[in-house]
Order: C-alpha cells, then structure tokens, then sequence
C-alpha cells in the first residue's frame, strides 16, 4: 500500500478536469471517430484542430507517436462491424435535440 500512495502522490493529473471527464473507468485513451469530428460545424473543428496544435506545441509527443489501431466492441466487449470505420462513406450522424 505504501508504494501506491507514493506513486500517486508524485502524479500532477489525478486531479485535474480530464481525470474527472473520465470518471471511474479505467479508459486509458479517449477515441472518437474521424466521422464524428467532421460531422461537427466549421467553427467547432477549427477549435478542435487549434487545441490539438497548442497540445503538441507543448508536450514533447515524441514519445507518444507509434502506430495504433482500434478495433469496436460491443457492450458485452465482443467485436462488431465499426459503421465509422471508413470516414469516407460513414453514416450520417445526427445531432441530438435541445
């Protein structure tokens, strides 16, 4: 146990507002689909791609850069079909009502 709590306590981001975006998963990665993104208004995606410039100005992601892939699951965590795998011909996405 003590071990645990020195690790913790050496940690800047177990309490900051993506922490608490995540919750109590155990989600290691927030993924969205490419899809969903471009579904968004100009203006919203202009922020979007102004953030992720900002975050790799400021982090060093050199050590982040690998090749990943994503595979969808169920909510019984079998594999399924992924509508948004091809960006290119995904499904339209609707906007939820105010």
């Amino acid at each position: 146990m003590r071990f645990f709590s020195k690790f913790f306590s050496k940690r800047r981001f177990i309490d900051t507002p993506i922490n608490d975006f995540f919750g109590l998963s155990r989600a290691n990665y927030y993924v969205c689909p490419r899809s969903v993104l471009q579904a968004m208004p100009n203006k919203w995606q202009k922020k979007f791609i102004k953030l992720v410039e900002e975050m790799e100005n400021k982090i060093d992601c050199e050590k982040c850069i690998g090749d990943y892939s994503v595979l969808k699951r169920d909510f019984k965590g079998k594999f399924e079909s992924d509508p948004f795998a091809n960006y290119r011909i995904s499904p339209q996405i609707p906007f939820k009502n105010k």
